[in-house]
């Protein structure tokens, strides 16, 4: 058999819908020399007669008739996938999914979600949150389009990595200790008072320990929590100075009495957009990650 030529199919396809090749080659526009050539051709290539002439134009064969089942099965297949590529192409649907770890989930990602659905309702969103070894994991294992996750980030020379804003972690303390307000403090002056912060295992609490390191302290807080959220009800409730994201703190110094303690600053950190690269991401991603970087 030649190699397949859908041209040929066309020709077959659209003859046997109008039982009429002068009618089909209009359909096609194409000469009725050029739609025979390709019936002919096609049973040269089948190695049977799939027309035979009526008085009024052509009727399929027994053969003819086989095929065609076929045919219209795979001419409508292909009718379905135009139609549902348009749709993915003018964002009328598909589905996007966002790995993100818990300060960028929290303090950039929702508004723009909100924007994004806005701006394209039919589309399905969904969030992945986890730490950043697993939200990474998921985008390499092709289970998330997107990662949001937070420097320090390594063994990523295979991603594209963006940077999309920048925040510090600070000290925030609460009425307990209002000895402390305003005035310029050191670190070892700090950590004679209980301290809360994340877990060890965590992209943050590995930040903290290298800085500290560099001071030459070893970094043992009193409390150590899963999450950045979970610091501040022990801030809350006067148990400890809480470490904790900038963008997190914001809620603690809402309440009266609650402050940032004046100290040498911790080295900022970003938050940062991980992908596979253009060249692999959908036109959907692609949209996705325009509006981030707005």
């Amino acid at each position: 058999m030649e190699s397949f030529n859908l041209e040929y199919y066309r020709a077959f396809y659209t003859v046997a819908q109008t039982g009429n090749v002068t009618k089909a080659a209009e359909l096609l526009c194409l000469s009725q020399p050029a739609v025979t050539r390709s019936i002919h051709r096609l049973e040269e290539s089948l190695g049977c007669k799939l027309f035979t002439r009526v008085s009024r134009g052509v009727r399929l064969t027994v053969e003819g008739t086989a095929l065609f089942s076929h045919v219209d099965s795979a001419f409508k297949s292909l009718s379905n996938g135009e139609r549902e590529l348009k749709r993915l192409a003018a964002f009328e649907a598909g589905t996007l999914i966002i790995g993100a770890t818990e300060t960028p989930l929290y303090h950039f990602l929702l508004p723009k979600l909100g924007q994004f659905r806005e701006m394209h309702p039919n589309v399905t969103l969904q969030v992945q949150g986890s730490s950043t070894h697993e939200t990474i994991q998921m985008l390499r294992a092709e289970q998330a389009d997107v990662v949001l996750a937070v420097s320090p980030l390594t063994d990523v020379e295979d991603l594209s990595v963006t940077n999309l804003a920048s925040f510090r972690d600070v000290f925030v303390a609460g009425p307990r200790f209002k000895s402390l307000a305003g005035r310029h403090l050191s670190y070892d002056e700090i950590f004679r008072f209980p301290i809360v912060a994340v877990e060890s295992g965590t992209s943050a609490r590995g930040n903290l320990d290298a800085w500290f390191a560099e001071q030459g302290m070893t970094f043992l807080p009193n409390y150590s929590v899963r999450t950045s959220s979970t610091v501040i009800p022990f801030v809350e409730q006067g148990l400890a100075i809480g470490i904790l994201p900038s963008l997190f703190a914001q809620s603690l110094l809402a309440q009266e009495g609650f402050f940032t303690l004046d100290t040498e600053p911790i080295p900022a950190r970003q938050i940062l957009l991980v992908h596979r690269g253009e060249g692999r991401a959908s036109l959907l991603c692609q949209e996705f990650i325009r509006l981030l970087q707005s």
